[in-house]
Parts: structure tokens; C-alpha cells; sequence
């Protein structure tokens, strides 16, 4: 008798699982695509704004900032500690085995971080 009902219990939360997983790869789906839809407009609309602030900054700035580049990347790989680069490693090895879930993960976190900083004005 208790083991039926453990039974029960248990296909019950496999069911609910299945349904769980189904409604996150549908949403996963429909994310992707929209985001996909919408990356030809986000581009176009970056290209502009950075071809409008890049006539503006004089030759020498461009300079610096691309040679502060190797140097700041080097500093920050420096300071970083072990356990992240080792976890961000494991991250980008992920990434690469589902990157549909790394695009619905960032699309998520792109929402909450956007949200937070609306949050403070």
C-alpha cells in the first residue's frame, strides 16, 4: 500500500517534470526566435550608434583605448581568482553543448539586470 502510493508519487512528479521540461523548451523556443528575429534591428541600431560616437572621438583616444585593451585584459585575468575562471570555464564548455539554453539563460539574465537598474531609478 505505501509503496503504491510512492509509486503514484512518483509518477506523478515524472509527469509534472515532463511538463515542466515541455513548457521550458517551448519558451526556450520561442525566446531564441524572437531574439533571432530581432537581432537584425539591434545590430543595425548599434552599427549607428557606434558609426555617430566614433566620428566624434579624435584618432588619438581610439589609440589608447586599443592599447589599453591588451593591457587591461591581461590585469583582469591577473586578478580574477581561480574559482571563477575554473567555473567560467565550465560555463563556456556548457554553453557550447546546449547554446540554446545559453541564449535563453542570457536573454534572462539581460531581463533582470534591466529590470534591477529600473528598479533604482
Amino acid at each position: 500500500m505505501a509503496n503504491d502510493r510512492v509509486n503514484e508519487m512518483t509518477d506523478a512528479a515524472k509527469t509534472a517534470a515532463a511538463k515542466i521540461e515541455g513548457a521550458f523548451h517551448e519558451t526556450a523556443a520561442k525566446v531564441a526566435a524572437t531574439v533571432e528575429e530581432k537581432m537584425p534591428e539591434v545590430r543595425d541600431a548599434a552599427q549607428k550608434a557606434v558609426a555617430s560616437v566614433e566620428g566624434r572621438i579624435p584618432d588619438t583616444v581610439k589609440d589608447k583605448v586599443r592599447d589599453a585593451t591588451g593591457t587591461v585584459s591581461a590585469k583582469a585575468a591577473e586578478v580574477t581568482p581561480v574559482q571563477v575562471r575554473d567555473a567560467t570555464d565550465r560555463l563556456t564548455a556548457e554553453a557550447k553543448k546546449r547554446p540554446m539554453m545559453a541564449v535563453a539563460a542570457g536573454v534572462a539574465a539581460l531581463l533582470v539586470f534591466r529590470r534591477l537598474l529600473r528598479r533604482k531609478r
